[in-house]
């Protein structure tokens, strides 16, 4: 027997600036150190790089509601650890999803 539940997702496809990769994920490890301190509702996150393109990384954050995703973006620390990630990117497309999950 599972139930649903409906759990609130932010998602990150990052392009990376050629020869930003280590940088990168050295930097989104900071953000994800720092959100799993400081960001009430947080879950659990997965940075995903793209075997066939290495400038690619894709993001995945799973938090208990989407009024902790936007409680985590107006805490102090959310920008500079965001724009440090972001300045190392040539695109990044980010949004927030909703998805049932199986338990």
């Amino acid at each position: 027997m599972s139930t649903t539940e409906t759990t609130a997702w932010t998602s990150g496809s990052w392009t990376l600036t050629p020869g930003n990769e280590d940088a990168f994920v050295a930097r989104w490890e900071e953000f994800l150190q720092w959100t799993r301190n400081d960001a009430a509702g947080f879950v659990t996150a997965y940075l995903l790089s793209d075997r066939a393109n290495p400038q690619h990384y894709v993001s995945f954050a799973r938090w208990e509601s989407f009024e902790s995703t936007q409680a985590w973006r107006t805490l102090p620390g959310f920008m500079p650890h965001f724009t440090a990630c972001r300045e190392l990117c040539d695109d990044l497309s980010a949004g927030d999803y909703a998805g049932e999950v199986a338990i």
